[in-house]
Protein backbone atom coordinates (compact mmCIF):
# COMPACT_ATOMS: atom_id res chain seq x y z
CA UNK A 1 0.00 0.00 0.00
CA UNK A 2 2.75 2.49 0.97
CA UNK A 3 4.81 1.57 -2.08
CA UNK A 4 1.87 2.34 -4.39
CA UNK A 5 1.43 5.72 -2.68
CA UNK A 6 5.12 6.52 -3.21
CA UNK A 7 4.85 5.56 -6.88
CA UNK A 8 1.86 7.94 -7.30
CA UNK A 9 3.71 10.90 -5.83
CA UNK A 10 5.40 13.46 -8.06
CA UNK A 11 8.16 13.63 -5.45
CA UNK A 12 9.10 9.99 -6.11
CA UNK A 13 8.21 9.55 -9.79
CA UNK A 14 10.64 7.79 -12.12
CA UNK A 15 12.36 6.12 -9.17
CA UNK A 16 12.66 2.34 -9.50
CA UNK A 17 10.60 0.31 -7.03
CA UNK A 18 13.72 -1.24 -5.51
CA UNK A 19 15.08 2.21 -4.63
CA UNK A 20 11.70 3.26 -3.22
CA UNK A 21 11.72 0.27 -0.87
CA UNK A 22 14.54 1.96 1.07
CA UNK A 23 12.02 4.64 2.07
CA UNK A 24 9.40 2.28 3.48
CA UNK A 25 10.96 1.86 6.95
CA UNK A 26 10.97 5.66 7.31
CA UNK A 27 7.26 6.15 6.55
CA UNK A 28 5.01 7.30 9.39
CA UNK A 29 1.23 7.75 9.18
CA UNK A 30 -0.94 10.42 10.73
CA UNK A 31 -4.57 11.45 10.58
CA UNK A 32 -5.91 14.96 11.07
CA UNK A 33 -9.43 16.19 11.68
CA UNK A 34 -11.06 18.87 9.55
CA UNK A 35 -9.84 22.28 10.67
CA UNK A 36 -6.49 20.99 11.95
CA UNK A 37 -3.32 22.88 11.13
CA UNK A 38 -0.60 20.46 10.05
CA UNK A 39 2.10 23.14 10.06
CA UNK A 40 2.19 26.92 10.23
CA UNK A 41 3.85 29.51 8.05
CA UNK A 42 7.39 30.31 9.24
CA UNK A 43 7.51 27.28 11.55
CA UNK A 44 10.46 24.92 11.45
CA UNK A 45 10.03 22.33 8.67
CA UNK A 46 10.79 18.85 9.96
CA UNK A 47 8.48 16.58 7.92
CA UNK A 48 7.64 15.95 4.28
CA UNK A 49 4.06 14.75 3.74
CA UNK A 50 2.21 12.78 1.08
CA UNK A 51 -1.56 12.98 1.03
CA UNK A 52 -3.38 9.67 1.43
CA UNK A 53 -6.92 11.01 1.63
CA UNK A 54 -8.64 14.29 2.36
CA UNK A 55 -7.95 17.83 1.32
CA UNK A 56 -5.35 20.34 2.52
CA UNK A 57 -5.21 24.06 1.74
CA UNK A 58 -1.81 25.75 1.67
CA UNK A 59 -2.36 29.31 2.85
CA UNK A 60 -0.07 32.32 2.97
CA UNK A 61 -0.49 35.26 5.29
CA UNK A 62 0.40 38.58 3.70
CA UNK A 63 1.87 41.58 5.49
CA UNK A 64 -1.41 43.49 5.14
CA UNK A 65 -3.19 40.84 7.22
CA UNK A 66 -4.86 39.10 4.31
CA UNK A 67 -4.58 35.34 3.92
CA UNK A 68 -4.73 33.68 0.53
CA UNK A 69 -5.07 30.03 -0.37
CA UNK A 70 -1.97 29.40 -2.38
CA UNK A 71 -2.51 25.80 -3.41
CA UNK A 72 -4.85 22.89 -2.80
CA UNK A 73 -3.54 19.43 -2.00
CA UNK A 74 -6.25 17.05 -3.18
CA UNK A 75 -4.77 14.06 -5.01
CA UNK A 76 -3.50 10.89 -3.40
CA UNK A 77 0.30 11.10 -3.31
CA UNK A 78 0.43 14.92 -3.54
CA UNK A 79 3.52 16.07 -1.63
CA UNK A 80 3.48 19.03 0.75
CA UNK A 81 5.76 20.32 3.46
CA UNK A 82 8.76 19.81 1.22
CA UNK A 83 10.42 22.86 2.75
CA UNK A 84 11.84 20.24 5.10
CA UNK A 85 14.20 19.28 2.27
CA UNK A 86 15.52 22.79 1.59
CA UNK A 87 17.42 25.18 3.82
CA UNK A 88 16.53 27.19 5.85
CA UNK A 89 13.96 24.46 6.68
CA UNK A 90 11.06 26.88 7.27
CA UNK A 91 7.51 26.49 6.00
CA UNK A 92 6.44 29.20 3.57
CA UNK A 93 2.75 28.37 4.04
CA UNK A 94 0.25 27.10 6.57
CA UNK A 95 -1.28 23.68 5.83
CA UNK A 96 -4.93 23.55 6.90
CA UNK A 97 -7.09 20.41 6.64
CA UNK A 98 -10.37 21.20 4.93
CA UNK A 99 -11.74 17.76 5.78
CA UNK A 100 -10.60 14.72 7.74
CA UNK A 101 -7.21 13.92 6.24
CA UNK A 102 -4.75 11.06 6.21
CA UNK A 103 -1.12 11.49 5.29
CA UNK A 104 2.17 9.70 5.47
CA UNK A 105 5.31 11.60 6.33
CA UNK A 106 9.07 11.35 6.48
CA UNK A 107 11.23 13.06 9.07
CA UNK A 108 13.83 15.34 7.51
CA UNK A 109 16.63 13.88 9.62
CA UNK A 110 15.80 10.34 8.50
CA UNK A 111 15.92 11.37 4.84
CA UNK A 112 19.18 13.26 5.34
CA UNK A 113 20.73 10.05 6.68
CA UNK A 114 19.23 7.86 3.94
CA UNK A 115 20.16 9.89 0.86
CA UNK A 116 23.97 9.58 1.27
CA UNK A 117 23.49 5.80 1.58
CA UNK A 118 21.33 5.77 -1.58
CA UNK A 119 22.69 8.63 -3.71
CA UNK A 120 20.58 7.84 -6.79
CA UNK A 121 17.43 7.97 -4.67
CA UNK A 122 18.50 11.28 -3.14
CA UNK A 123 19.40 12.71 -6.55
CA UNK A 124 16.07 11.69 -8.09
CA UNK A 125 14.06 13.08 -5.15
CA UNK A 126 15.87 16.42 -5.40
CA UNK A 127 15.45 16.41 -9.18
CA UNK A 128 11.69 15.83 -8.76
CA UNK A 129 11.56 18.49 -6.06
CA UNK A 130 13.15 20.96 -8.48
CA UNK A 131 10.33 20.30 -10.95
CA UNK A 132 7.73 20.82 -8.20
CA UNK A 133 9.34 24.13 -7.23
CA UNK A 134 9.55 25.26 -10.87
CA UNK A 135 5.87 24.43 -11.37
CA UNK A 136 4.87 26.33 -8.25
CA UNK A 137 6.96 29.31 -9.36
CA UNK A 138 5.23 29.28 -12.75
CA UNK A 139 1.77 29.18 -11.09
CA UNK A 140 2.82 32.11 -8.90
CA UNK A 141 4.05 34.05 -11.91
CA UNK A 142 0.73 33.49 -13.68
CA UNK A 143 -1.16 34.57 -10.57
CA UNK A 144 0.89 37.75 -10.29
CA UNK A 145 0.56 38.61 -13.98
CA UNK A 146 -3.18 38.09 -13.77
CA UNK A 147 -3.39 40.38 -10.74
CA UNK A 148 -1.45 43.31 -12.20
Amino acid sequence: MVLSLLKQSDLFKKIPGEALKALIPLVREKTFTAGSVIFSQNSKAEKVYLLEKGQVALKTSLTNGLEITYEMITQRGDPFGWSALIEPYRHMTTALCLEDTGAVFFNRKDLSRLFPQHPLLGFKVMQNLSVLIANRLERTRRLLVGQI
